[in-house]
């Protein structure tokens, strides 16, 4: 008797999941092509200007790079940003999956928030610490990820802090000219707040 109930639970178990509608696996949506091609261009370019975060992400072929703050790195970055802002505000994803059109706008907000950054805030101007951190930044990410071994992480380092020598006396000459002249506005400014004697 135990066995024939049993025999019975099973069939009729097996017997309500057959009878259940089976949904249809929903296949995920083919990225386009040219979306992810334009990603990929994105992101070489942004690890171009800034290796320190590529190096964070995982791409080792930026660990003996630094940031440059030259003018003319500034300007080709601000050039860069402004075509990669224009193409992706370009791309027509109306039959795309809508993921894609949030990944876009979000983009196209980092390349404006780093447009403002370079163009308006402009702070390799008004922030000595920006040099300083950068390099302790750089460094910290290098050493304190195990992906290679310690005396590799410590010579990529030193060749980093090597070709960040250049960087650091342009930008040292470039806050010494921004001082002088804020040196200037503040004793004209204290001048003229003094009460003349008669």
């Amino acid at each position: 008797m135990r066995i024939k109930v049993r025999t019975l639970m099973l069939v009729f178990l097996l017997g309500s999941a057959m009878a259940q509608p089976q949904q249809p696996k929903e296949e995920p949506a083919a990225t386009p092509a040219a979306w992810d091609n334009l990603v990929d261009e994105f992101f070489n370019s942004w690890f171009k200007f800034r290796p320190t975060n590529g190096t964070s992400a995982g791409l080792h072929q930026y660990d003996e790079q630094m940031e440059d703050y030259t003018r003319a790195s500034l300007d080709a970055e601000v050039a860069a940003l402004t075509d990669f802002e224009k193409r992706f505000a370009g791309l027509d994803l109306k039959n795309e999956p809508v993921g894609i059109g949030v990944d876009r706008d979000l983009v196209i907000n980092k390349i404006r928030g780093r447009l403002l950054e370079i163009t308006s805030i402009r702070p390799w101007e008004k922030n000595p610490d920006l040099y300083s951190s950068g390099i302790s930044r750089a460094a910290f990410v290098l050493i304190s990820r195990a992906f290679a071994p310690p005396e590799q992480r410590l010579k990529s380092v030193a060749k980093s802090l090597c070709n960040s020598f250049r960087e650091l006396s342009a930008s040292s000459r470039r806050m010494s000219r921004l001082h002088s002249k804020a040196l200037r506005i503040r004793s004209c400014w204290r001048s003229s707040s003094e009460p003349t004697m008669q």
